[in-house]
């Protein structure tokens, strides 16, 4: 687990080069550590590679491999307390999954929905520990 002084390091999956580089530099110059995938089976692999510093996953969902739908199910499945903050330009994706950040998006809106996802993931792990003691007790 990385230490309280460690910036949090996000995860950003997405297949277009020049929007994941984008996002990346979005991210680390807000202050975050930023690992990238072309992918939701390269994200995958990393997601769980790295899941014990992960604080969050931004991922599109129309992706090759594996889609961004499908590598939430599979890190709810693993990692349960990893929030993963899904974005898309289909306006049919964002109507039918709640939650997505809708591309085009600026900086400001990225880095709140990104914080909040960092801050969610910090209460779940804070919860557990707590649910933890008081089941050790």
């Amino acid at each position: 687990m990385p230490s309280v002084d460690t910036p949090p390091l996000v995860l950003v999956a997405e297949d277009d080069a020049s929007l994941r580089d984008l996002i990346r530099r979005m991210l680390s110059s807000a202050g975050f550590r930023v690992l990238t995938a072309r992918d939701g089976a390269e994200a995958l692999e990393l997601a769980l590679e790295r899941s014990g510093e992960l604080a969050a996953v931004v991922s599109d969902i129309e992706m090759p491999e594996m889609n961004g739908l499908e590598l939430r199910d599979a890190l709810q499945g693993t990692v349960p307390s990893l929030p993963v903050l899904l974005m898309s330009g289909s306006t049919m994706d964002a109507a039918n999954t709640p939650a997505v950040l809708r591309k085009p998006f600026d900086s400001a809106e990225l880095l709140r929905r990104v914080r909040e996802a960092v801050d969610r993931g910090a209460r779940w792990a804070s919860d557990a520990s707590a649910r933890s003691a008081v089941g050790s007790g």
